[in-house]
């Protein structure tokens, strides 16, 4: 009974501490939730459709070199979670230090290869409106910038998920909604500028979320500094664990921007803007769950090195099933209201076809949540070669059907609607990986409080007691 009641305390210790780390990330959703679609609505009515569209074409293309971003976030987590299950203040500076080296190779890759190639694409390949090259050149540049930003604050914002050290992000919520919204506002002061403003004011917001974000780090994580000389092993480590991770990320690449510019080129620019309401949209019923895995993810990191299992099984589907709540009722919600949301949100005019993205975008976020967890689940073991080749083929597969119903004639929404089909197939796959490949079984396990474990303890022990007198 002492082994029921330790696992029961560990047990509830785990889930205390994702109940801790998850509300105030609902804060933050609340308040970015809430700035992101007044954004969007003052971007539409201070850039128009055609500008805003110029805007979303051309930072999809940004966004296609930001693709490793997603991996090396992981990557950090992953490594500095499990640096701080062993309480080593020189583990955690080697950590982290392996880290800050592949985020700095990272920025001047995105920017030595992004400048020319990311040119290329803008000058030569998007469809634009005539006249708007030198806007879109203009706006490449800012977005290229603001890439950069972003990527160089990745360490310091994996280390405050792995310290499990949320209550920052609610802080900052307040600085990215003023930027959010700032933003769009101050385009509003210059129309004929109106893109290029809103990508340089989004440029200079990201260079102060950064500033604010290596301040927080030095106050709270003083002891952890870079190392110039570390151990070769960590850093391959390391690297071994992001070089397989890319694939999925360049799965994630070809399955949302690429079908974005699939979109521009078979439909033209209005219907990136359908895309990226669809995309904000899905976001909003998605950010519930993602709060949610921002909060479990450096538990279930940390879990896994525990030696029994069972506990890391059941931790695994209690998120699951609650990752599934948190955007299956938003989701539902969205897919029947979406006109009536749509004309409250942006009002009478809106994209072409913008009901039908919005719907499909709702059902591959729902998707998306279930699968979540069990990806955090097999990136905790490390052993992920075999569980990333077949995530990118199913990615890669979503992008070719979308494409070939476009080239078939049909509508633009079927190219968001491929994606979410192979999103559902992915789910399943990723749950039967955990359960057959890793070994652990996923099962829903209520949490027992240790006091009704005593109490249910100390009945069968009397009543043991009272037959054997």
């Amino acid at each position: 009974m002492a082994t029921d009641i330790q696992e029961a305390g560990e047990r509830a210790d785990c889930h205390g501490r994702i109940v801790r780390n998850t509300w105030p990330l609902f804060i933050r959703m609340a308040v970015s939730s809430l700035a992101g679609l007044l954004a969007v609505r003052v971007a539409l009515d201070a850039l128009g459709v055609t500008g805003y569209g110029v805007f979303v074409a051309v930072n999809a293309v940004v966004a296609a070199f930001m693709t490793f971003n997603v991996v090396l976030q992981v990557t950090a987590q992953r490594f500095l979670s499990h640096a701080m299950r062993h309480s080593d203040a020189e583990r955690l500076s080697v950590a982290y230090s392996s880290i800050c080296g592949m985020v700095l190779f990272l920025v001047g890759l995105i920017v030595l290869a992004g400048e020319p190639a990311g040119l290329w694409l803008v000058r030569g390949r998007l469809s634009l409106p005539a006249g708007s090259v030198r806007t879109a050149t203009f706006v490449f540049q800012a977005c290229l910038a603001t890439a950069a930003i972003n990527t160089l604050q990745l360490p310091f914002a994996a280390l405050i998920v792995a310290g499990e050290r949320m209550a920052f992000f609610a802080s900052l919520s307040v600085v990215e909604a003023v930027v959010a919204v700032g933003a769009p506002a101050a385009a509003m002061l210059l129309p004929d500028a109106g893109p290029c403003v809103y990508a340089a004011a989004l440029a200079a917001g990201s260079a102060v979320v950064f500033a604010i974000h290596v301040l927080y780090c030095r106050r709270q994580f003083p002891s952890v500094r870079f190392l110039l000389r570390f151990p070769a092993r960590k850093l391959w480590e390391a690297v071994w664990f992001f070089s397989w991770s890319t694939l999925s990320s360049m799965g994630n690449l070809l399955k949302y921007q690429g079908v974005n510019l699939l979109v521009n080129l078979h439909a033209g620019v209005a219907f990136n803007s359908s895309w990226d309401v669809a995309m904000r949209a899905g976001g909003v019923v998605f950010v519930g769950s993602g709060c949610f895995q921002t909060a479990y993810s450096p538990v279930v990191y940390k879990e896994w090195l525990n030696p029994d299992k069972a506990p890391f099984g059941r931790l695994v589907g209690n998120t699951v099933l609650v990752s599934f709540l948190m955007s299956a009722i938003p989701g539902c919600i969205a897919f029947a209201f979406a006109p009536a949301i749509l004309g409250t949100w942006l009002g009478a005019e809106l994209p072409p076809q913008a009901v039908a993205f919005v719907r499909c975008a709702a059902v591959n976020m729902v998707f998306d949540s279930i699968s979540a967890p069990f990806t955090s689940a097999i990136l905790a073991t490390g052993r992920i070669a075999l569980y990333q080749t077949i995530a990118f083929a199913m990615s890669a597969s979503s992008f070719f059907l979308a494409w070939a119903l476009l080239c078939a004639g049909c509508h633009a929404w079927t190219a968001i609607c491929a994606v979410a089909a192979f999103n559902g197939i992915a789910a399943l796959y990723r749950f039967l990986h955990v359960r057959f490949v890793i070994g652990v079984k996923v099962r829903f396990a209520p949490i027992p409080s240790i006091r009704s474990l005593r109490r249910r303890t100390a009945g069968g022990t009397g009543a043991t007691g009272g037959t054997a007198t």
